[in-house]
C-alpha cells in the first residue's frame, strides 16, 4: 500500500503493475526517475536501476510475485522475457520517465472498488447508529476513489457517514464480507443487512465481524452506516470470493484519528504465556505497560503512577498505531468489559484514615519504579519502592473451571526495611459506578468486582461524587515481611 506510511507509491492495484509486464520491466532495469502519478496521488521519487545487480531469472521472479499478490492477478513474467528487454535497451544509460514509460506502454484504467460512490456527513452526539434516513446530512460527496474514509467529516468526534455505491461481482459465487470498526457501521448490499457492529469500542478481533453472501455476476448496491463517537477512529471493510486467497479491499487504510492511515497489528499472548506491549495506552500515563495473559484476562499498569490504570477482557490491543512508522498517540484496548480503575498514584501518605486522597506531589511518598521480573510463562511482577519498603506486585488470571468467570488475583508483597510501620493510602479504583457491595466486595464498573483478600485488615472507604469518586483502602505496612491480596472479577 505505500511504505513509510504512503511516502512511496503503493503496489496493490497499482496500474503500473498490471497489464503490459514490458513497463514494470524496464523499470526494474533501468530504473525510474521524475513525478508519477497512482491512483489520485503525484510521486517525486527515484528509483535506481537495478539491471546490473539481479539477473534475468531474480527479475522474473520478483515481478512474478509483485503481479499476484495483495489482489493483483496479472500473468507471471518469465526470464525470456526480460532477456528481451534487456537486450534492446542495452544502450540505454540513463533512468526512464513516466512520460517515456506512458507512450511507449499506455497505462490501464483502474476500476475504484466501488462504483458511483456517494457520502453523505452528519453530526450529532449519538452512541448507537442512528436511523440517518430520517436526518439532514451536513455534506454530500462523490468520492472518485471509490473507497470509504472516515476522514471525511470537519469534526474530530461525533459525526456519522453513509456511503452508498455498487461493487462489481466478476465472478458468481459465495462471498465472505468482513467488517472491523471503531466505533459502530452496518453494511447492506442489496437493501439486505449483512453486518452490524453498533456501540463504541475500539477495532480488533473482538469487534470484527463476517458474514457470507452469494452473489451473482453483475454490479449490486452497496450502503455503509458509520458512527465516530469519540476516539480512535477507522474501519475495514473487504470482500472475498470463496477459494481466493486475498481481499477486495472496499476501504482506505484503517488510521489514527489525525488521518494517517496504518494497517492493524494485533498483539496475542502465545499458549499458555503472557505478551507484553510498552507504549502509550488510552487513560494510562506515558510510561504505561500493557500486559495479556493467555485466555483473556488484560492489565495496563503504570509506571509512573505504580498502580494497575485498567484491566479488560478479550482481545489485548492493536499496535499498528505505534508499530508503523514510529507513529503516536494513544491506543485503547481492543477487547471488552474495561475497568477503569484511575489514572493516580497507587500509594500516598496516609494523613488520618477519613482524610481525602492527597494532593499530589507534595503529600506523596517518596517512590520509585524498579522494574520488572518474568516467570517461565513471561508473567510479570512488578517492582517498585514506597520509601523504605520494597513492593512485589505480582497480577496473575484466574478462570474458571468452565472457562467463563474471568478474574485477575493481584498479590502485593511488603518488606519494610525501616524501623517502624509505614502508614499509606492505596487508590483501588476512581469512576462514577463504584458501590459497596459488602464488607469484602466492591463493584468497580459494569459487571465488574473487587474482592478483598488475604492481608487486608481495614476496610475500605468510597469518597467523592461523580467521576471523581473513589474507593481507597488504608494500609499499615510492618515491619519486614507481609502482603495482601486483591481479586478483580468479571
Amino acid at each position: 500500500m505505500g511504505a513509510s506510511n504512503g511516502t512511496f507509491p503503493p503496489l496493490a492495484g497499482s496500474p503500473w503493475v498490471a497489464g503490459d509486464p514490458d513497463r514494470a520491466i524496464k523499470v526494474v532495469l533501468n530504473g525510474l526517475e521524475g513525478p508519477v502519478t497512482v491512483g489520485e496521488k503525484t510521486y517525486n521519487l527515484e528509483m535506481p536501476p537495478h539491471g546490473g545487480m539481479l539477473k534475468d531469472d531474480q527479475i522474473a521472479g520478483i515481478l512474478t510475485y509483485v503481479r499476484s499478490s495483495w489482489g493483483n492477478k496479472h500473468q507471471p513474467v518469465t526470464a525470456a522475457q526480460v532477456s528481451a528487454i534487456r537486450s534492446a535497451t542495452a544502450k540505454r544509460s540513463g533512468h526512464w520517465t513516466s512520460d517515456e514509460l506512458a507512450k511507449l506502454h499506455p497505462l490501464e484504467a483502474t476500476k475504484p472498488p466501488i462504483k458511483n460512490l456517494i457520502s453523505k456527513v452528519y453530526h450529532g452526539d449519538w452512541t448507537k447508529l442512528p436511523d440517518y434516513s430520517t436526518l439532514e446530512a451536513k455534506s454530500v460527496e462523490e468520492e472518485r476513489e471509490g473507497v470509504i474514509s472516515v476522514y471525511q467529516s470537519d469534526r474530530k468526534n461525533h459525526y456519522g457517514i453513509v456511503w452508498d455505491g455498487e461493487i462489481e461481482i466478476a465472478e458468481e459465487g459465495r462471498y465472505t464480507v468482513q467488517l472491523s470498526v471503531d466505533d459502530a457501521a452496518a453494511v447492506s448490499i442489496d437493501g439486505n443487512q449483512l453486518l452490524k457492529i453498533d456501540g463504541t469500542g475500539p477495532m480488533g478481533p473482538g469487534r470484527t465481524r463476517e458474514a457470507v453472501v452469494a452473489l451473482t455476476k453483475g454490479d449490486h448496491k452497496i450502503h455503509i452506516d458509520y458512527l465516530e463517537v469519540t476516539g480512535g477512529k477507522g474501519i475495514f471493510l473487504g470482500l472475498k470470493r470463496e477459494g481466493d486467497k486475498s481481499w477486495k479491499v472496499l476501504s482506505a487504510k484503517v488510521g489514527t484519528s489525525d488521518g494517517k492511515q496504518i494497517p492493524p497489528i494485533p498483539v496475542a499472548p502465545g499458549a499458555g504465556e503472557a505478551v507484553m506491549y510498552r507504549n502509550f495506552i488510552e487513560d494510562v500515563s506515558p510510561r504505561a505497560i500493557g500486559v495479556g495473559y493467555d485466555g483473556g484476562v488484560n492489565l495496563a499498569f503504570s509506571a509512573d503512577n505504580l498502580a494497575v490504570s485498567l484491566l479488560w477482557t478479550g482481545a489485548f490491543i492493536d499496535a499498528g498505531r505505534h508499530w508503523t512508522d514510529r507513529g503516536q498517540g494513544n491506543q485503547q484496548p481492543s477487547g471488552e468489559n474495561v475497568i477503569h480503575l484511575g489514572n493516580l498514584p497507587g500509594f500516598a501518605q496516609l494523613a488520618s484514615p477519613d482524610a481525602p486522597w492527597p494532593k499530589l506531589p507534595e503529600d506523596s511518598l517518596p517512590f520509585r519504579f524498579r522494574g520488572y521480573k518474568l516467570n517461565a510463562a513471561q508473567q510479570p511482577t512488578f517492582i517498585y519502592d514506597l520509601g523504605d519498603v520494597r513492593v512485589t506486585d505480582s497480577p496473575m488470571p484466574e478462570f474458571s473451571a468452565d472457562g467463563r468467570k474471568l478474574s485477575l488475583h493481584r498479590v502485593l508483597g511488603f518488606n519494610n526495611r525501616s524501623s517502624s510501620p509505614l502508614k499509606v493510602s492505596m487508590l483501588l479504583a476512581q469512576n462514577e459506578e463504584l458501590a459497596e457491595r459488602s464488607d469484602r466486595a466492591f463493584v468497580l464498573e459494569g459487571s465488574s468486582v473487587l474482592l478483598l483478600g488475604e492481608g487486608v485488615k481495614s476496610r475500605p472507604s468510597i469518597r467523592g461524587n461523580g467521576k471523581s469518586k473513589q474507593l481507597i483502602l488504608p494500609l499499615e505496612i510492618p515491619q519486614g515481611e507481609s502482603q495482601v491480596s486483591l481479586k478483580y472479577q468479571w
